[in-house]
């Protein structure tokens, strides 16, 4: 919204090959998550996985969202898809932030937030927040949010914005590094990599690998 930009949107916004520009039976949703819906009853179905211009040629590209297995690019990835799991894939080098179960916007605090990690390369995501009721975004805040591949390191910029009157100053942070069977699923992390008490200044912080 801020940027001017479509969440959901076909392949082609996003990967030059000749196959995303024709691939019209998935999508991308943000940045980070490539979508590939069933479209009949079966319990399985083909995904085409582009290629990560960052992340180099023959090497995993894409993690499955359900079970933190790297994927490498691929024509035709014959992917299960049981009852309530449609097929999802993070991106490499992104950021994806999770917050806890809400009914509504106004149900609770977001709080705790985990912020997933699918490494492999450098990554940059902006966790945007408004009063989730009025019109007006400029009374918003923001956070950075920087994944160092080099350094190996997460680090959450300063709190900015107007704000609005429910904004969360201090709160936690539960940060993930995705792996096989850790950071998986849409409910939050049981064991974090790392936990922290956030009050709105900068701060870095390591994440094992």
């Amino acid at each position: 919204m801020t940027e001017s930009y479509t969440m959901q949107r076909a392949l082609a916004f996003d990967f030059g090959d000749a196959r995303s520009q024709t691939t019209s039976d998935q999508f991308m949703f943000g940045d980070c998550l490539l979508v590939a819906p069933l479209l009949d009853d079966s319990s399985s179905r083909l995904v085409y996985l582009p290629q990560v211009p960052a992340i180099p040629k023959g090497t995993g590209a894409w993690y499955g969202f359900w079970d933190g297995k790297l994927y490498a690019p691929a024509a035709a990835e014959n992917v299960s898809a049981p009852l309530l799991r449609i097929p999802l894939f993070a991106k490499r080098g992104s950021i994806l932030a999770v917050g806890p179960a809400l009914q509504h916007t106004g149900e609770k605090p977001t709080d705790p937030m985990e912020i997933r990690v699918f490494d492999g390369t450098s990554a940059s995501f902006t966790l945007y927040e408004d009063d989730g009721v009025s019109s007006d975004f400029t009374r918003s805040s923001t956070i950075a949010i920087n994944w160092s591949e080099t350094k190996q390191e997460l680090t959450l910029g300063p709190l900015k914005g107007i704000g609005f009157p429910a904004m969360l100053v201090n709160r936690t942070f539960n940060l993930v590094r995705v792996r096989i069977g850790h950071g998986v699923g849409y409910g939050q992390t049981a064991a974090p990599d790392k936990s922290i008490a956030y009050d709105g200044h900068e701060v870095s912080v390591k994440l094992p690998a």
